[in-house]
């Protein structure tokens, strides 16, 4: 039996996408923070559709409900540094838990 997904408020805080030519890293951090917690929150490779821009990396946001997790999180994910096909990210919510919006794009800073 499907469930409905749960409407969540979650605000984005300091997210960032960096590739670091020294220390050989593509990474991208940032902070969740939902509205009374009790859910956990992942960063991770996008298994869909990412769409007709080739200079997009798309991740996914995956939201799971849980009991004990706080409000404010951390999330990170790690990429091929050597990569520089990629100019922007683009986020996805996991449609199956939850509903919210996910954060606005971040355009990739090389670090040299």
């Amino acid at each position: 039996m499907a469930t409905d997904p749960i409407e969540l408020s979650v605000e984005y805080k300091d997210f960032e996408a960096v590739r670091d030519h020294m220390g050989k890293d593509l990474r991208v951090t940032g902070t969740c923070v939902v509205r009374g917690g009790g859910v956990a929150v992942r960063l991770r490779d996008f298994e869909g559709n990412p769409g007709i821009n080739p200079k997009m990396l798309v991740l996914e946001l995956d939201f799971t409900l849980t009991a004990e997790d706080p409000s404010e999180q951390p999330v990170e994910w790690h990429g091929g540094w050597d990569d520089e096909r990629y100019e922007e990210v683009e986020f996805r919510v996991a449609p199956d838990r939850v509903t919210a919006p996910p954060p606005p794009p971040e355009k990739i800073k090389d670090v040299h």
